[in-house]
């Protein structure tokens, strides 16, 4: 076996200490009692050396249970509700800082489990800040925004706008259902389709008997990168906050619990703001959630059999680990497939997430560090990913629609501006308001509303057919 695709446990041995690997194996989970282990010095009070702190109190966690008080709090900053950051960091089916290079096909759609499981060809688009190059076909489900040029030996649909910052290029049919803004040479061997605008820089296509239904534009234009890369998420500051700040005590949670877990075991955690040293072990390990629940792991995630999440029908989980490592060799599965916006992961790792076995992940991902590696002949996701780039063969992503309401539930006294509140840039407001003039309100146009979202009849929304 190469050192790059070995289990998490043998990556010291590698020398690749910033390795990640997602496999799916068949290992059977027994189950067995989640009880938490405790020690104490004879007072009869637990005490749990990796733990700094009592936590806050009960009444705290029942407030947080109800959706009141932050998740999320990094030191100088104004605390933020969980709900509200995922509405802001999961816009998009797929979202990379740096380039995409696909060897089979991408395709994206979504679902809204807050209304049923129809899928619908929308609501999940894809931002590039880097180059696209894939000689398979795109089946975008939603608009396709690329920060560099774009290549293809297939043809390409989007079922919303496309927008490219240098030579677009296929040798087969380009399809857009919206608006075009390419920004360079368009060389396009077959049919080239515009719903509505072309916008291009000199007002020429090159393509012969390209079909505009509105009016092909000549102007100069600009357009920001899709993800917001720039300024990446302070994971290792959250969970050393949460190190201090955390509800451990109040349910007896050694922090140690699945520090090294050497038989199969479930770990049940009712709502509430808890924190782990690390996940790591060669069992398989099932947390269970019944509420609202934070986790924050201090080290590295480390699995050499199976890791499962599970959310049931009521459970929401945000995942927050600032270790290097990120390893699981059997089957993974953080959160369940019907409801994927209810589970979300944060990851500080700079790390080459490696896919392999079946290709199935199921979760919301943010790991702008990271570069993910599917090798697996299709990887399909449940929800979305947030990566440094991606290098495979056919990508499918199922974006789940109910993650733009994840802070519905949140603190008005935390969340972000309400409709008439101050704001200084998109995706300050709450509910998708736009930011126009430092007030939220009503969008005027496409421009106020934060990528890839529309403006329809005032109010900022996801593009679904």
């Amino acid at each position: 076996m190469k050192c790059a695709v070995m289990i998490a446990l043998m990556l010291t041995a590698c020398d690749s200490k910033d390795a990640v690997v997602v496999g799916a194996g068949d290992a059977s989970e027994a189950k067995l009692d989640g009880g938490v282990p405790s020690t104490n010095n004879g007072t009869g009070k637990d005490i749990f050396p990796g733990l700094i702190g009592n936590g806050p109190t009960n009444a705290d966690r029942e407030a947080f249970c109800k959706g009141r008080g932050p998740s999320v709090v990094v030191p100088g900053e104004t605390p933020v509700c969980a709900g509200k950051l995922a509405e802001k960091t999961f816009r998009y089916g797929l979202c990379t800082c740096q380039d995409v290079m696909l060897n089979g096909k991408l395709h994206t759609d979504s679902i809204d489990s807050n209304a049923g499981m129809s899928v619908a060809n929308g609501g999940a688009s894809v931002g590039i800040n880097g180059t696209f190059s894939n000689p398979g076909e795109s089946r975008i489900g939603g608009s396709l925004i690329v920060k560099g040029p774009m290549g293809s030996s297939a043809s390409q649909e989007i079922t919303g706008d496309l927008k490219v910052d240098g030579l677009l290029s296929s040798e087969g049919k380009v399809a857009v259902g919206r608006d075009a803004w390419i920004n360079g040479f368009i060389a396009v061997t077959g049919e080239l389709s515009v719903g509505r605008d072309l916008h291009s820089p000199s007002g020429k296509p090159l393509v012969d008997g390209a079909r505009v239904g509105g009016n092909v534009i000549t102007e100069p234009f600009t357009f920001s990168p899709p993800c917001d890369c720039e300024k990446p998420l302070d994971v290792t500051a959250i969970v050393n906050e949460a190190r201090t700040n955390n509800h451990n005590a109040l349910i007896n949670l050694d922090p140690d619990r699945l520090a090294l877990v050497s038989q199969p075991t479930i770990l049940e955690l009712p709502c509430g703001r808890y924190y782990l040293s690390g996940i790591r072990g060669a069992a398989p390990i099932t947390i269970k959630i019944t509420g609202r629940t934070a986790i924050y792991v201090g080290g590295s995630i480390e699995a050499a059999s199976s890791l499962n999440v599970d959310v049931g029908p009521q459970g929401e989980v945000d995942l927050f680990a600032e270790g290097a490592v990120f390893a699981v060799s059997g089957s993974m599965r953080l959160g369940s497939s019907d409801r994927p916006a209810a589970s979300r992961m944060y990851l500080g790792s700079t790390s080459i997430m490696n896919i392999e076995g079946s290709g199935e992940l199921v979760a919301n991902i943010y790991a702008p560090r990271a570069q993910l590696i599917a090798a697996v002949s299709k990887l399909q996701i449940y929800g979305s990913l947030f990566v440094r780039g991606v290098v495979g063969s056919n990508l499918s992503v199922r974006f789940d629609r109910a993650i733009t309401g994840a802070g519905n539930d949140c603190d008005k006294e935390i969340a972000p501006p309400t409709k008439g509140g101050e704001c200084k840039a998109c995706g300050d407001c709450a509910n998708y308001a736009a930011c126009i003039d430092g007030v939220c309100g009503a969008c005027r146009t496409d421009a106020d509303c934060c990528s890839p979202l529309i403006c329809q009849n005032g109010q900022c929304v996801v593009i679904v057919n």
